[in-house]
């Protein structure tokens, strides 16, 4: 605070002290005193002052303002589960966040029969439309044979840069490298009978093209892809998800030398008096009875509700599990959660097959035979 604001304060504060009457107790006229020199203090700072807010949280090179957007001792919060813009970013470093679904072309390792386009940087004098051999090597002017294969893009540069400086040709050449038509290669996809060597062509090719060319997936095969990278340590792990949005996320592109991997997904066998039998795949996790029960159509007529059996297999022990599916469909037994490899069999009562297969007339007749075997 200048000499003049010091001033000025110390006559409004003996102008206010005149005014508080007498018969007031000296606490209270303490107390009064130190709010009121308060309040004038900080009316003279915010109006055409230098006081600085110890409180606002200040940006270097804001100069004391607050930046826009931004609350007075609240640095910018966010609500929850909703990340910043430097949290949303891939971390750096090879092999981690996007960069693992969407390599550097310059990343692309050279193989032979790679056509490739090799030209020096900011010079039409040195451009070159080579192949590489079945060894791996090219023969560029000023320079003759060079191995490329089984470098990278970004290397093979470095190495043409380098024969072109030793040759004392140019004296800071940069060379750029790019594919004119990749060779035909290959990428392998395994899956339960999903197993295939499928060619590549030229253009970029995403996941679910690969797998739609052999068919698509199998009913049996799971909700995760694994696909192993050359050059990527861990396996990527990517999930096929259930709606259209989670699918168009999971369609990343494949690169030539990948690997992809569609485990099998675990099943429940349904048998007996169902309206459909057969295998249910447990595509999202765990299913319980009404579950699997609503997606093999329910059971039919002549089923023996009250004597429907699990069957479920421990390493080499075999458990057998009978359930009531009448009391469980009316909530007056608990729903069995089902897992991989449980087989759902649900036998036919031997009465509701001849009513089924006679109809109303066999059981008129099986009452006349009752009752003249009651006479």
């Amino acid at each position: 605070m200048s000499q003049r604001q010091t001033t000025s304060h110390n006559r409004i504060v003996s102008l206010l002290c005149r005014m508080i009457p007498l018969w007031l107790s000296p606490v209270t006229a303490l107390l009064m005193l130190g709010l009121i020199s308060t309040g004038v203090a900080l009316a003279q700072g915010s109006n055409g002052g230098n006081t600085v807010n110890p409180y606002t949280v200040t940006a270097p090179g804001v100069n004391g303002q607050t930046p826009n957007g931004m609350i007075q001792g609240i640095q910018n919060p966010m609500a929850p589960g909703v990340q910043g813009p430097q949290a949303s970013q891939p971390q750096g470093g090879p092999g981690s966040g996007a960069a693992v679904f969407y390599p550097d072309p310059k990343e692309y390792v050279l193989s032979a029969g790679d056509l490739i386009n090799v030209r020096l940087f900011a010079s039409a004098d040195y451009f070159e439309t080579v192949r590489l051999s079945k060894d791996g090597t090219v023969t560029l002017p000023l320079i003759g044979q060079l191995k490329l294969s089984d470098l990278t893009i970004v290397n093979a540069e470095l190495l043409i840069a380098g024969r072109l400086r030793e040759a004392q040709m140019y004296q800071n050449p940069e060379i750029i490298i790019t594919l004119a038509e990749p060779q035909t290669q290959q990428i392998i996809t395994l899956a339960g009978e999903l197993h295939a060597v499928v060619p590549l062509t030229s253009k970029p090719h995403t996941l679910f093209e690969v797998i739609s060319s052999q068919g698509g997936i199998p009913p049996t095969a799971g909700r995760t892809v694994t696909i192993i990278r050359p050059g990527v340590e861990q396996p990527i792990l990517i999930d096929l998800g259930n709606t259209p949005q989670e699918m168009a996320k999971a369609d990343v592109p494949v690169y030539p030398h990948d690997t992809i991997y569609i485990g099998r997904s675990g099943v429940i066998y349904v048998v007996g008096a169902f309206k459909t039998t057969g295998l249910i795949p447990l595509a999202n996790g765990p299913m319980t009875l009404m579950q699997v029960a609503a997606v093999s159509g329910g059971p039919v007529f002549n089923g023996k509700y009250n004597d429907l059996r699990i069957v479920r297999t421990t390493g080499t022990e075999r458990t057998e599990v009978k359930v009531d599916i009448k009391k469980v469909l009316y909530g007056k037994a608990p729903d069995p959660i089902l897992q991989a490899g449980d087989i759902v069999f649900l036998p036919t009562s031997a009465m509701k097959t001849v009513l089924s297969a006679g109809g109303v007339g066999t059981l008129f007749s099986l009452i006349s035979l009752l009752l003249i075997a009651v006479r």
